[in-house]
């Protein structure tokens, strides 16, 4: 039972309750950073990271570095030198989690690109209690 519950929850909060047509909820977004790169990422999750990945046209012209705002936690300096470049961003806390995506160019300066703000919320809370001899699920949604 308990894993309908926890399947319904999610699938509750995945719905736009309040679009006309309910539609869904999309589960990632894009951003244009210039006319070279744009980078995709998990906008919505309940797992314990998300995925941010680089697309670049212009390959060792950038080099990217994420902050989180929240835990301090750093990529480091992450090269852009393939098509496509996967990060994946730890998600500790339980609802938003801010990150701050820095673009640096090829002297480690920062480039033209700039600094760009994320956020990604942790969507789905599971608390299991016990109350009155039953277990009680709890769902907590951000």
């Amino acid at each position: 039972m308990t894993a309908v519950a926890v399947g319904a929850s999610i699938f509750a909060e995945s719905i736009d309750w309040k679009s006309d047509m309910r539609d869904r909820k999309p589960t990632t977004s894009v951003l244009h950073v210039g006319n070279t790169v744009r980078f995709k990422y998990d906008s919505r999750t309940s797992e314990p990271e998300a995925r941010l990945v680089f697309k670049t046209a212009e390959r060792n012209v950038y080099s990217a570095e994420v902050r989180s705002t929240d835990t301090g936690w750093t990529s480091g300096t992450i090269p852009l030198k393939d098509d496509q470049t996967q990060v994946m961003l730890p998600l500790s806390l339980k609802g938003i989690n801010k990150f701050n995506v820095l673009f640096l160019d090829d002297s480690g300066g920062s480039s033209k690109l700039g600094e760009h703000v994320i956020k990604i919320p942790m969507n789905l809370h599971v608390v299991l209690t016990k109350a009155w001899r039953k277990d009680i699920i709890t769902i907590y949604q951000c």
